[in-house]
C-alpha cells in the first residue's frame, strides 16, 4: 500500500462537509469547554487537554507513516488540528466553508513539504 500524501491527511481531518450538512450551526464542544470552563478546575483542563491529544495523536501517527520524524509528527499535527479548528471557528461565523478549505489547501502542500 502506497504512503498517504500529507495532502490527504490534511484533507481527509478537515471535514468539511459537516458546517454545511448542519447548517453552520454547533461548534466543538472541547473548543467551548476550554474558552469557557478551562480556567475553573484542574479537571476541566486536563479534561480538555487529553479531547486535543486524542485527535493530534493519530494526526502525528498517520504523518510518521508517512514518513515524518516522530517530533516532527507531533509539532506538525498540533499545527494541523489548531488550524482547523480556528477554522471551524471562522467557517460558523462566516457561513461558509472557505476557512476550511483554504487551511486544507495550504496544509498540503507544507506537509508535503516537511
Amino acid at each position: 500500500m502506497p504512503a498517504r500524501r500529507s495532502t490527504d491527511i490534511a484533507l481527509c481531518r478537515c471535514g468539511r462537509g459537516r458546517p454545511l450538512s448542519v447548517g453552520f450551526a454547533g461548534g466543538c464542544p472541547v473548543a467551548a469547554a476550554t474558552v469557557d470552563w478551562a480556567e475553573s478546575t484542574g479537571s476541566t483542563r486536563a479534561a480538555v487537554a487529553e479531547a486535543f491529544a486524542t485527535w493530534t495523536a493519530p494526526v502525528a501517527r498517520a504523518l510518521t507513516d508517512t514518513g515524518v520524524p516522530g517530533e516532527r509528527a507531533a509539532a506538525l499535527a498540533t499545527l494541523m488540528v489548531s488550524a482547523l479548528e480556528e477554522a471551524i471557528l471562522m467557517a460558523r461565523a462566516e457561513r461558509d466553508v472557505r476557512p476550511l478549505t483554504t487551511v486544507a489547501r495550504q496544509l498540503g502542500p507544507l506537509l508535503d513539504g516537511r
